[in-house]
């Protein structure tokens, strides 16, 4: 899918699935249904994998900040990021952090 390349190119803006429908020429419809379809996942969860995808990457080039993390992977808010990273990993980013680097 076009969508997923858009995805992984432009994670670190914001990303609605209006914005990109769009960019590939589809309803909202149709591509909310390919990804529950075809990734058995909403289209914000396959956004929120490719940031935490990033955020990892991230980590592991320490020396960052959480706030800067979570901005580096396309998250405007550090308590939204941790949020979902909690969700995500079962720990906090700094949690993270200190057990795996």
């Amino acid at each position: 899918i076009n969508a997923i390349s858009y995805i992984r190119n432009n994670y670190q803006h914001d990303l609605s699935l209006d914005t990109v429908a769009k960019s590939v020429f589809v309803s909202n419809y149709y591509l909310s249904h390919l990804f529950r379809d075809e990734l058995n996942m909403t289209f914000s969860d396959y956004v929120n994998k490719v940031r935490m995808d990033e955020a990892i990457k991230l980590m592991k080039a320490s020396g960052r900040s959480i706030q800067e993390i979570a901005q580096r992977s396309g998250f405007a808010d550090a308590s939204y990021f941790t949020k979902i990273f909690k969700k995500y990993h079962g720990i906090t980013p700094k949690k993270y952090m200190s057990l795996y680097f």
